[in-house]
């Protein structure tokens, strides 16, 4: 079975991906960070969004797994793939309860190989929460 899918939304594969087999890859549409408040109740501006937010380009996407899902961040994480350079990064304004929020989005390429305890997360349910390592500067 192949198929495609989004850990959020797929607009459209970029032409770039097609350089990935559908055999062997499974490229991956995901809102990786916003302005909406985040569990560690830093305020990420829109400013900021945008000026950094391709820092993530040719990073690794991590994990660990358990019990089907995705957990919080262990010391034991797996590489399952990685965010390739040769993207940019898509802007999303949408209001949420009467507030501007913009979404940072990067497709993700995940091996079917190596990565087929990853992909399976996503067979019933196509929506998951994301969460990244960062180092930040507060006052």
């Amino acid at each position: 079975m192949q198929k495609r899918i989004s850990f959020e939304a797929e607009n459209f594969v970029p032409e770039w991906a097609e350089d990935y087999s559908e055999d062997k890859f499974s490229v991956y549409y995901t809102c990786f960070l916003s302005t909406k408040e985040n569990s560690h109740h830093l305020n990420i501006s829109e400013d900021v969004l945008r000026k950094y937010a391709d820092t993530i380009l040719g990073t690794f996407l991590v994990a660990k797994l358990q019990n089907g899902d995705a957990t919080t961040h262990m010391s034991d994480e797996i590489i399952y793939g990685y965010f390739p350079k040769d993207q940019e990064i898509v802007f999303e304004e949408i209001e949420e309860s009467n507030e501007k929020i913009v979404k940072a989005n990067a497709y993700c390429v995940i091996s079917k190989t190596y990565g087929q305890e990853f992909n399976d997360i996503f067979s019933d349910d196509n929506l998951r929460n994301t969460s990244v390592e960062m180092m930040v500067e507060t006052e």
